[in-house]
């Protein structure tokens, strides 16, 4: 089955704070793109919730957006026990997009790394 994508996702493992309400979570990124990210977190949210979303691209440098969760699939693993989320993105700073193009020429057109 063929899957059309709108934007090219870049994988890559950010951790990353969650934050639903009054509570905060913890997650790591699958990959990102243009329009979404996707999340593997051990928490359960609901599909349609809206999430604040805190990046951590370095030690002391985080990009902060705000996304809207489209879907949800359940993970069971031997190592992980959770659920990878499908987040659009409902606000992009300019350093998101930054970032972004950042990464993108940093991967060689065959999706490997230049590292």
């Amino acid at each position: 089955m063929f899957e059309q994508r709108r934007d090219k996702r870049i994988p890559i493992h950010l951790p990353t704070k969650i934050y639903l309400g009054h509570l905060t979570h913890t997650g790591e990124t699958q990959n990102v793109s243009k329009h979404g990210v996707c999340l593997i977190c051990s928490s359960r949210f609901p599909q349609g919730a809206i999430l604040d979303l805190e990046l951590l691209i370095q030690q002391a440098d985080a990009l902060h957006i705000s996304g809207r969760v489209i879907w949800i699939r359940e993970v069971f693993s031997r190592v992980f026990t959770g659920f990878t989320y499908g987040v659009e993105l409902r606000t992009k700073p300019q350093e998101y997009e930054a970032y972004l193009e950042q990464l993108m020429g940093a991967i060689h057109p065959n999706g490997m790394s230049h590292q």
